[in-house]
């Protein structure tokens, strides 16, 4: 798909926000994620009838990777602000213990 079909992209956009957010939840403070979207060569991407193809797959590229690193920045500051806000309400445990903390079922 080109980027500029963007009722695709903000459903990708989606699907990877949950996705980085749940893999930031569960990962180990230094951890890394590896992000990787294949575009895809000629064959794969949608070409016109001369068989080239509709857009700059690297410019699309560029374009992708600015939009993750800036979805991993909101993710991020809305992370900080939750631990900023649980830190508020219970300042005595780390945030950390609360993060880890398996949930309580109803008795």
């Amino acid at each position: 798909m080109q980027l500029g079909f963007s009722d695709w992209v903000g459903l990708f956009m989606g699907w990877w926000e949950y996705g980085i957010s749940s893999w930031r939840y569960r990962a180990d403070p230094d951890a890394t994620l590896t992000f990787l979207c294949e575009l895809g060569p000629p064959s794969y991407a949608i070409t016109g009838a001369d068989g080239y193809e509709l857009s700059d797959r690297w410019q699309e590229a560029l374009q992708m990777r600015d939009m993750i690193r800036a979805l991993w920045q909101q993710i991020e500051q809305a992370a900080r602000y939750r631990a900023f806000s649980m830190w508020v309400e219970s300042p005595e445990q780390p945030v950390i213990a609360r993060r880890a903390a398996p949930k309580q079922s109803p008795a």
